[in-house]
């Protein structure tokens, strides 16, 4: 298996994410897509609520980095809740 290069520098991604940062990011989604939490197993109260937690601090955390991305791309600051459906209006109403 090929070696990756050593990193010397941090990317920085929109957001002010980082690279380790994005890939907890990564790892949090993931391991929220296979939660039992989510799969609706029978699980300990304290567990299930440790597991919607930590897939609610990954959603929200996604949800930044998404809305960062598309205001650094896009030039425009998105101010409360902008749907896709609400952009596609906007869109064809020009």
């Amino acid at each position: 298996m090929k070696e990756r290069p050593v990193m010397q520098k941090q990317a920085k991604y929109p957001g002010d994410f980082d690279s380790l940062e994005i890939r907890k990011l990564l790892d949090g989604l993931v391991s929220a897509h296979i939660s039992a939490a989510i799969a609706g197993e029978k699980m300990k109260t304290a567990d299930r609520n440790r597991d919607l937690a930590t897939i609610k601090e990954s959603i929200v955390s996604a949800a930044h980095l998404v809305r960062s991305i598309i205001e650094e791309r896009e030039g425009v600051w998105l101010n409360g809740i902008n749907s896709a459906e609400d952009f596609c209006k906007e869109a064809q109403h020009g």
